[in-house]
C-alpha cells in the first residue's frame, strides 16, 4: 500500500514550482487552493478505504505496509483541516465583496444546496446498503438525512460545515462589520462544539476553530502577508514549532489542543503554498470535484468489499483500491448529471 503514497507524492511533484524568495501572488486562489484540497482527498480516501482493507484480514504489517499507516497517522484529523479553512477565506471573501446579495442567497447556493445533494447520496447509500442486505431503521434514515447519523456515508464533515454555513449566515444577517462578524462566528462555532461534546465523538468537533480561522485570515490577509514576506523563514519554523508542539501534547481539554493544532496547520499550508507552487490539472480536478469525491468514495468500497472474494482484498489490496479509485472517478465526471442546483 505504500505504492499510493509514492503515487500520491509523484503527483505533488507534478508541475511543482520554486518561488524562492518571491511570493507567488496566486497562491490563496481558486485554481491553487483546489490543488492543495486535491492532496488531501487523495489523502481522505485512503484513510476511508484503509478500514476496508484491515477488515478483509490484511494484516499491514510489511515495512512498506508500515509506512503507510505512519502517513495517515501523522495527518489524522488534519487532512480535513484545509477544506474547512478555505470554506471560511472563500466565505468571508464573498461577504466583503458582494455583501447583501451573497448573504441572502446562502440559504440557497450554500445550505441547501450542499444539503439536497448530501440527501441523495444519502438515498444511494440506503439503496445499496438495502441491496446488500443491511438493516437500517428509520430513525437512522431520517437523521441521515441532516448528516447526524449515517447510513454508510461519511457525514460528520458535512455536518460540520453546514453548522459554519448557517452560523455565518445568522451572524451576517445582524452584521457585515468584518471583526464584529468574526468574533461572533468564532463564538457560535465555539458552543456548537461544546455541544457537540456531549454527543458526538471528538472528530465532529476538533477542527471546527480552522473556519473561523480562514475568515480571519480573509480579514487581515494583507497584514499577514506582509509579515511573512519580511520574516519568511521565521515565520514557518514557528508555525512549524507550533504544529509539534500541539501533536505532541498528551491533553486535548475537550478538543482545544487539536483546534488551535489545525489553525497552526491551516497557517503552515498557506505559508508553505506562497513559495511553493503545488498545482497541476490533475490534483486541481480532484479539488474541483471535492463534494462528490468524498461523499462517493464509499460507494465503490462498500459494493467491492461486499462482492469480491476475500482473497482479493487481503491477498491484492493494491488492486482492490485502484478498482475504488477508478469507480470513484466515474461516479465523479457523472455527478454533475444528477447534481441539484437551486
Amino acid at each position: 500500500m505504500v505504492l499510493t503514497i509514492v503515487f500520491l507524492l509523484l503527483l505533488c511533484l507534478y508541475g511543482i514550482q520554486s518561488g524562492r524568495d518571491k511570493a507567488f501572488g496566486d497562491y490563496i486562489t481558486k485554481d491553487r487552493t483546489n490543488s492543495i484540497k486535491g492532496i488531501f482527498i487523495i489523502v481522505v480516501f485512503l484513510s476511508h478505504i484503509r478500514p476496508f482493507i484491515l477488515n478483509s484480514g490484511y494484516d499491514f504489517n510489511g515495512t512498506g505496509d508500515l509506512l503507510f499507516r505512519r502517513f495517515l497517522g501523522i495527518f489524522g484529523q488534519l487532512m480535513v483541516v484545509m477544506f474547512l479553512f478555505y470554506s471560511g477565506y472563500g466565505v468571508m471573501e464573498s461577504i466583503k465583496r458582494k455583501g447583501d446579495s451573497y448573504v441572502k442567497s446562502m440559504p440557497r447556493h450554500r445550505i441547501l444546496n450542499t444539503l439536497l445533494n448530501f440527501d441523495v447520496a444519502v438515498c444511494i447509500f440506503l439503496a445499496v446498503d438495502l441491496l446488500l442486505g443491511q438493516h437500517v431503521t428509520a430513525p437512522q434514515f431520517l437523521l441521515s438525512l441532516v448528516a447526524w447519523d449515517s447510513v454508510g456515508n461519511s457525514n460528520w464533515y458535512i455536518f460540520a460545515i453546514l453548522i459554519c454555513y448557517i452560523v455565518t449566515w445568522l451572524s451576517a444577517l445582524f452584521t457585515r462589520e468584518p471583526v464584529q462578524l468574526l468574533w461572533s462566528v468564532f463564538i457560535l462555532i465555539t458552543i456548537a462544539a461544546i455541544v457537540l461534546f456531549f454527543f458526538k465523538e471528538y472528530y465532529w468537533y476538533n477542527t471546527l476553530w480552522a473556519y473561523p480561522a480562514g475568515m480571519y485570515y480573509s480579514n487581515n490577509k494583507q497584514k499577514i502577508e506582509g509579515y511573512i514576506d519580511t520574516h519568511y523563514t521565521k515565520s514557518l519554523l514557528i508555525l512549524i514549532l507550533l504544529v509539534a508542539l500541539f501533536s505532541s501534547i498528551p491533553w486535548n481539554l475537550a478538543g482545544f489542543r487539536v483546534n488551535a493544532l489545525s489553525i497552526a496547520f491551516a497557517l503552515a499550508i498557506v505559508t508553505l503554498s506562497m513559495r511553493l507552487k503545488i498545482d497541476n490539472p490533475i490534483l486541481r480536478w480532484c479539488g474541483e470535484q471535492l463534494f462528490p469525491l468524498y461523499i462517493y468514495q464509499r460507494i465503490p468500497m462498500i459494493i467491492l468489499a461486499a462482492t469480491l472474494p476475500s482473497w482479493m482484498l487481503n491477498g491484492h489490496p493494491l488492486v482492490y483500491t485502484v478498482m475504488c479509485i477508478v469507480a470513484t472517478v466515474l461516479i465523479s465526471m457523472g455527478y454533475k448529471y444528477f447534481r441539484i442546483r437551486i
